[in-house]
């Protein structure tokens, strides 16, 4: 899957359980990718550190967004 995170073009592939990788798994990662960014941009913040915070936020939102294009919320 492509997608740009912070102005960088990126490309990941996540298999779990299976041989090949795969479209789920791959979305599945970086949901749970999203989210840990998301709670380090807290933790971050909390430690006064606003600059990584914003940055960790961002690239949060970015797969967020990214992941809810392409309909994964609305399964």
């Amino acid at each position: 899957m492509k997608l740009k995170i912070c102005g960088y073009e990126v490309e990941i592939k996540a298999k779990e359980y299976s041989d090949n990788f795969n479209k789920l798994d791959t979305e599945s990662f970086l949901n749970e990718l999203s989210i840990h960014l998301a709670t380090a941009a807290n933790r971050l913040e909390e430690d006064g550190l606003y600059g990584m915070a914003t940055r960790a936020q961002q690239m949060a939102d970015d797969i967020y967004n990214e992941l809810k294009a392409n309909g994964l919320y609305s399964k």
